[in-house]
């Protein structure tokens, strides 16, 4: 939970200098600007962030970030406001949500529900996409991550399209314009899109490329199904597009030895613990953050981990550090309770872990902050440079094929490729007897 204070002096507000002196601490700061509305300000670790809220019933509030300040970075009136734009803004905003304020609760914006399309002929792109769909839904894969591509990139330029007569230039050109638009960000309601900003660095091309691909393999799946199921005469159309070329995978961001003691030992108790179990068990966060006390088998020296990514469960086996550590964390508890909770008891979810992780990185320069996922790649870079093999390196991070693991790691383990190269590899020409190019 959010601490909330509240302040009505507008000097802790006005300027990004006073802002930096006086507000802080991850809580959100409000300036009433009457008729229940009111503009919020919220320091946060990557970038802070302008808030409007409007209060529509008794101890009921609908708040929605909707752009940044000019702490950084010269307001733009755009994406970055100053103090005075954004009281006009977050007046705007609190206008309409006064206006209908329960429809912001409605499951309209990021989880609206997909078209309710009508029996074909003609067969539209949108019909190919919602049979995709079922069809994925139906051999328990994830969805959810193919709809949010569905919503946001593909049905607004492509879903009107007979698939008979789609062409190569159409998907192409459909393409090129994801390219040109920046990235959103998460939003209460359909009718208030919220941006990035779009650069022109390297590194937010090729992630623009990147989303594009991701994009374009949905349309190319939906359309090939239609064409498996003999809607479409010809798949030539989308075969022609290619995906996008991207620049070379970065290593994987993960923590040297003096900078994991560091950060262990700056964390609070209760997330110490939990940044402890990812650097020795490999878990992902929502793994760990299940775990009950009955899914460490002592005698077996593993954990039992139910796998939210791939449905599965899997076996995940301790080093000896791992090994004391469970044994410490689960000693005299009963069997139902979660391992890792809050200092209050509660249960860790919805990355209310994050906030307190990056600050902690901050107070001990590790620049850029990590997460739980980066300390899962922390545990896997070290196995690797350590002599783990892939294949069973692959196994413990529950990885359904050993291809993703050598995607991301196969690097790491060159050098030690090299040592054991150099220690074992015997003398085939010149055995005891020194090397002469002349003999």
């Amino acid at each position: 939970m959010v601490r909330v204070r509240n302040y009505h002096q507008r000097v802790h507000f006005e300027t990004p200098v006073m802002r930096k002196e006086h507000l802080g601490g991850g809580a959100t700061y409000w300036w009433n600007l009457g008729n229940r509305s009111s503009l919020g300000y919220r320091e946060g670790v990557w970038s802070s962030a302008w808030y409007a809220r409007f209060g529509w019933a008794k101890n009921k509030n609908v708040s929605m970030r909707f752009a940044e300040p000019d702490d950084d970075t010269k307001a733009d009136g755009v994406v970055v406001l100053s103090f005075e734009q954004a009281i006009l803004k977050a007046k705007v905003i609190c206008e309409e949500m006064a206006r209908s304020p329960s429809s912001f609760f409605a499951p309209q914006g990021k989880y609206r529900e997909l078209p309710v399309l009508p029996p074909h002929p003609p067969y539209l792109v949108a019909h190919a996409l919602m049979d995709y769909r079922e069809r994925q839904i139906e051999r328990g894969k994830r969805i959810d991550p193919d709809e949010s591509l569905m919503r946001k990139s593909i049905l607004p330029h492509l879903g009107h399209l007979e698939v008979e007569k789609i062409t190569t230039k159409d998907i192409r050109d459909w393409v090129q314009t994801l390219l040109s638009v920046p990235a959103s960000l998460a939003s209460r309601r359909s009718s208030l899109l919220h941006f990035r900003r779009l650069t022109h660095d390297d590194d937010c091309r090729d992630r623009r490329k990147g989303a594009a691909n991701s994009a374009l393999r949905v349309l190319k799946a939906s359309l090939q199904l239609a064409y498996e199921n003999e809607i479409c005469d010809s798949d030539s159309a989308w075969r022609r597009v290619k995906n996008l070329p991207r620049n070379p995978r970065k290593p994987p961001r993960f923590l040297e030895r003096d900078e994991i003691h560091r950060l262990v030992s700056e964390c609070p108790d209760d997330l110490r613990k939990l940044v402890i179990a990812a650097l020795v068990t490999g878990c992902r966060a929502n793994e760990l953050e299940k775990l009950r006390v009955k899914d460490y088998l002592v005698d077996l020296r593993r954990l039992i981990v139910k796998d939210d990514k791939t449905k599965k469960t899997r076996h995940v086996t301790m080093s000896r550090e791992g090994k004391e550590f469970f044994d410490r964390v689960t000693a005299g508890r009963d069997t139902q309770e979660l391992i890792f909770t809050r200092a209050d008891g509660s249960a860790w979810r919805n990355c209310n872990y994050l906030y307190r992780l990056h600050r902690a990185c901050n107070r001990v320069d590790i620049k850029p902050v990590v997460g739980l996922h980066d300390l899962r790649r922390t545990f896997a870079s070290h196995a690797v440079m350590g002599g783990v093999p892939l294949p069973v390196l692959s196994k413990q991070l529950g990885h359904s094929r050993v291809e993703i693991t050598e995607r991301s790691y196969l690097h790491l383990s060159v050098t030690y490729m090299d040592d054991v190269f150099m220690k074992n590899m015997p003398d085939l020409v010149s055995g005891d007897k020194p090397w002469h190019l002349d003999n």
